[in-house]
């Protein structure tokens, strides 16, 4: 069976690359995206079992684009993950957890791990 598929959303190319260097060290692979709309492209095309979600990106903010996740068909069974320090409860707002920057290998390890 393949591993659940993971969405890295995140407009910085940086964060990006250093979050797929990181997954493949978990073996775990990752589509990226630089935008919300981007994301919400991806996820209607695929359905991701985990999206990481930065909450700062430059055309729609972090939580609009998880409102629109969670309205889509499958969207509530994604695991979204807030990839912020800003966030003092992602509960309230509809995420799953969030993962301060800068975050370790092994916090990201248990996010992914569920």
């Amino acid at each position: 069976m393949a591993d659940p598929r993971i969405l890295v959303v995140d407009d910085d190319a940086v964060s990006r690359k250093l979050l797929r260097l990181m997954l493949a060290r978990m073996q775990r692979a990752c589509d990226e995206v630089a935008d919300g709309a981007g994301a919400l492209a991806a996820f209607a095309r695929e359905p991701y079992a985990l999206v990481l979600l930065d909450r700062q990106l430059p055309d729609l903010d972090g939580l609009q684009v998880l409102g629109r996740l969670r309205a889509m068909p499958g969207g509530p069974a994604a695991r979204v993950v807030l990839v912020s320090g800003d966030v003092a409860d992602p509960r309230a707002c509809g995420a799953d957890g969030a993962l301060a920057k800068p975050f370790t290998f092994e916090e990201l390890e248990r996010v992914v791990a569920g």
